[in-house]
């Protein structure tokens, strides 16, 4: 069964659509996890060759439906589901210098990636890629 399942993953990343990326952002957290790494790495890559829109493809990935989380202090607890919206911008700098600036979790959504642990809200960031 496992293997039939990797076969019908493979199919649907290798005929990704926004429909698809919202198929497997939903199974993420369901009896069949699906890695969201498999999901939007492959939606990034085709937005980057004109294939999809990278605004549409983010959209389409950036709902987590309702789970449930099980911790042995807590048992069964079901978490709602959320949307989060994030900004970012790079900039260039030198042939070797990249500047990115990102703003997560635009809408300041409350929620838990897991049982005990809230993420964090608004929060801004910096990075400096230096190739060499």
């Amino acid at each position: 069964m496992t293997a039939a399942f990797g076969l019908w993953l493979q199919q649907l990343v290798n005929q990704l659509g926004y429909a698809e990326i919202v198929l497997l952002m939903a199974l993420e957290s369901s009896l069949f996890p699906v890695p969201s790494e498999l999901v939007m790495i492959p939606a990034g890559y085709l937005a980057a060759r004109g294939q999809l829109d990278p605004l549409l493809a983010t959209l389409a990935g950036a709902f987590n439906d309702d789970y449930l989380d099980s911790a042995i202090p807590t048992g069964l607890v079901h978490a709602p589901g959320h949307f989060t919206v994030d900004l970012g911008a790079r900039w260039q700098v030198r042939s070797n210098t990249r500047l990115t600036l990102g703003l997560r979790n635009l809408l300041d959504a409350r929620y838990a990636e897991a049982v005990g642990f809230p993420a964090p809200g608004r929060t801004l960031f910096l990075a400096v890629q230096l190739e060499i």
